[in-house]
């Protein structure tokens, strides 16, 4: 199994620390690493992530705000096809 990481920068002033991978099953694993990478919240997706949906499953804090949670999710939806099983794991 790869994972890998970026430093997303949607152009807001903020960096998004994320890294993801395809489980055994085919399903993608995503983390959003907050306080400068030393913790975070992960979610393996199973369908096309709504916000609602993203903040749900990955139990977020409350201080990660709204346009923070619609930045991530949007990445999530830009760079995977759905469902992932659909497309056999990895696009």
């Amino acid at each position: 199994m790869k994972v890998s990481r970026t430093q997303y920068e949607p152009g807001n002033g903020t960096r998004y620390d994320l890294s993801w991978y395809y489980d055994d099953e085919g399903y993608l694993v995503v983390t959003w690493w907050g306080q400068g990478g030393s913790g975070g919240s992960t979610i393996r997706v199973n369908r096309e992530p709504t916000e609602s949906y993203v903040r749900e499953k990955m139990v977020l804090p409350r201080a990660w705000t709204h346009n923070d949670l619609a930045v991530v999710t949007g990445w999530i939806r830009s760079h995977f096809q759905y469902p992932a099983l659909a497309s056999g794991g990895n696009p």
